[in-house]
């Protein structure tokens, strides 16, 4: 192998490179790869260069104006007469459309698992007091980092009945905000701005 790569008019732009940016070595095709992405991708194209075996994998790139992109590689081995490996050919397919749809099923699946979770654990209280923290507990796990229920009494103060929070380091700093919170509302405090 010569340590160069050979690239057709179809591959710069995949790349985020105006036509002949590409300067055909192997290090500047290997630091267009995402930086986490590097070393798996050499992994697998040197296993099948060692194994003689076609490679297939998706892989970041990043274009230089920064932005991150998604490609498919897809290679083999190139043998001379006698069956030494002497390069490898390749092509590589936008598959960012593919990654980002592929990112939204995960996402409506986490969701559409989260209402399934969230409804089986409230249909098994009958407690209001319950309910209300279970539903605080899920959206502090599930949805965000924390949450808390207030209620406003008939009277129009606040009254905070629960408080969750991911990381329980937190949860007294969260605590004293809400008390903060639900002092100024019930006049025991006067609100700054």
């Amino acid at each position: 192998t010569t340590g160069t790569v050979e690239w057709d008019e179809y591959l710069e732009p995949l790349y985020g490179l105006a036509p002949g940016e590409f300067d055909g070595s192997i290090e500047m095709y290997q630091r267009l790869f995402h930086p986490d992405d590097r070393a798996e991708a050499a992994a697998i194209v040197g296993d099948g260069m060692r194994k003689k075996i076609g490679w297939r994998f998706d892989h970041r790139i990043v274009w230089p104006d920064g932005s991150v992109h998604w490609l498919e590689g897809r290679g083999e081995p190139v043998h001379d007469g006698t069956g030494i490996v002497i390069g490898a050919t390749g092509i590589c397919v936008d598959i960012d459309e593919r990654r980002a749809l592929l990112e939204a099923e995960q996402t409506s699946r986490a969701r559409l698992r989260t209402l399934v979770d969230s409804s089986e654990r409230l249909g098994e209280l009958d407690d209001p007091e319950r309910v209300l923290e279970t539903i605080c507990q899920l959206a502090a796990t599930r949805i965000g980092a924390w949450a808390t229920v207030i209620r406003v009494a008939p009277d129009g103060t606040l009254e905070r009945s629960n408080t969750a929070h991911r990381d329980q380091s937190l949860a007294p700093l969260l605590r004293s905000t809400l008390d903060r919170l639900t002092a100024t509302s019930s006049g025991q405090g006067r609100a700054t701005e």
